[in-house]
C-alpha cells in the first residue's frame, strides 16, 4: 500500500458458498502489485471459515452478507436465480451441502472423504476443494489427530441473492464461458431488467463475460479475469 494516500480505497475479494479466504491469495497478491495505491482484504464471509464461529444474526443472504464487508460486489458465476447444475449435475451445490450434511462433524482423514465424494459422483477438484475446509484438531500425524469442518451448512442454505438490492450498491455479474452453472434466459433477463433500476437507486448492475473459463474463473482464466476487475481499480477516484 502507498503510504502517502491519506484514505486509500479498499477492495475487498469474497469467496463462494463452501470456500474461504484463502481461494483469492495467488490472485490477489497479483492486483496488489499492479495498484499499489490500493489496499486488499480478504476475508471469510459468514458462515464460512474463520467466521463461521461467529454468530451472525439472520437472514443469511447476499444483502447480509454485503453489508458485512463494502458496497461493491463482484458476482462470479454465481447466477441470480435458482442453480441449474451444468453437464450431468455432478457438482450442484445444493446437492452438495445435503450430501456433506450427512457427514460426520469429525473426521479422521481428509482422503477419506475426498473418497467419499468421488463415489457420489461428485467431481475430483470439487472433492479436493471441499477438504479445505477441514482443520486439524490435534498435533499433525498424531494418533489422536483429527479434522472438523469449519463451516456453517445452516446459514449456507439460507444464501439466496436478493431481488432487491441495498441501497448504492453496485453489482457485476461475471459468467464464465464454460460455466458449470446453466445460466438461464429468465437469469439473464433479470440481471438486465436490474440495471436501469439500480442506477435509478445509486447503485449499478453490469454484466460480463470470461471467455475460456469454467467456474474456477482466477485458476482457469488468470489473465482475462484480471484484465475484467482490473476497470474497477483503474476507475476509481480516491
Amino acid at each position: 500500500m502507498d503510504k502517502s494516500i491519506r484514505d486509500p480505497p479498499t477492495a475487498v475479494l469474497l469467496h463462494g458458498i463452501l470456500g474461504s479466504r484463502k481461494n483469492w491469495g495467488t490472485f490477489t497478491r497479483r492486483l496488489a502489485q499492479e495498484f499499489p495505491t490500493w489496499q486488499f482484504l480478504l476475508v471469510d464471509l459468514r458462515c464460512h471459515g474463520d467466521s463461521a464461529s461467529i454468530k451472525k444474526r439472520g437472514p443469511h443472504n447476499v444483502a447480509s452478507t454485503a453489508s458485512d464487508v463494502l458496497k461493491l460486489v463482484w458476482v462470479l458465476d454465481a447466477t441470480p436465480g435458482k442453480v441449474r447444475a451444468g453437464g450431468d449435475g455432478e457438482d450442484h451445490p445444493a446437492e452438495l451441502i445435503s450430501f456433506l450434511r450427512k457427514l460426520p462433524k469429525e473426521v479422521s482423514s481428509k482422503r477419506e472423504i475426498v473418497n467419499a465424494l468421488i463415489k457420489e459422483r461428485f467431481s475430483k477438484d470439487v472433492a479436493q476443494w471441499v477438504v479445505t475446509n477441514l482443520q486439524t484438531n490435534g498435533p499433525p500425524g498424531s494418533p489422536s489427530s483429527h479434522f472438523s469442518w469449519i463451516f456453517d451448512l445452516d446459514g449456507i442454505s439460507e444464501m439466496k441473492f436478493v431481488e432487491n438490492l441495498p441501497r448504492g450498491v453496485h453489482v457485476n455479474f461475471l459468467k464464465a464461458e464454460r460455466s458449470l452453472h446453466r445460466w438461464a434466459l429468465e437469469d439473464l433477463q433479470r440481471i438486465h431488467a436490474a440495471e436501469d433500476l439500480a442506477a435509478e437507486e445509486g447503485g449499478g448492475v453490469e454484466m460480463h463475460v470470461l471467455e475460456d473459463a469454467g467456474h474456477w474463473v482466477h485458476a482457469d482464466n488468470p489473465d482475462g479475469l484480471f484484465r475484467i476487475l482490473a476497470s474497477s481499480f483503474r476507475g476509481f477516484k480516491a
